[in-house]
C-alpha cells in the first residue's frame, strides 16, 4: 500500500511538472506571438506612413504637372492669337496694296 501511494505521489509530482512546463510553454508563445503581433503592427504603421508619403509625393507631382500643362496651355493660346493677329494685319496690308494697284491700273 505504502508503495502504491509512492508511485502515485511521484505520478502526481511528474504530472505537475509537465503541468508547469506546458504552462511555461504557453506563457512563451503568447509571448512571442504578442512580439510578433506588435512588430506587424509597427510595420503595418511603417508602411501605412510610406504609403502616405508616397501618395502626397505623387499629388504634389501631379499638382506640378497640372500647373506647367495649364501654363504651356495659356502660353500656345497666346502665341496663336498672336499668329492669327498678325496673319490679319497681313491679309488686311495685302488688300490694301492689291486695292492700290488696282486703282492705279
Amino acid at each position: 500500500m505504502l508503495s502504491l501511494l509512492k508511485e502515485k505521489e511521484i505520478l502526481l509530482d511528474s504530472l505537475k511538472r509537465q503541468l508547469n512546463e506546458l504552462r511555461e510553454d504557453l506563457h512563451q508563445r503568447e509571448a512571442d506571438l504578442e512580439k510578433v503581433m506588435r512588430r506587424q503592427s509597427e510595420e503595418d504603421r511603417e508602411k501605412g506612413a510610406m504609403e502616405r508619403k508616397e501618395k502626397s509625393k505623387l499629388q504634389k507631382e501631379l499638382e506640378v504637372l497640372e500647373k506647367n500643362y495649364a501654363e504651356l496651355e495659356n502660353t500656345r493660346k497666346r502665341e496663336v492669337m498672336i499668329a492669327q493677329e498678325e496673319y490679319e494685319k497681313l491679309q488686311k496690308k495685302h488688300r490694301t496694296v492689291n486695292e492700290e494697284r488696282n486703282i492705279y491700273l
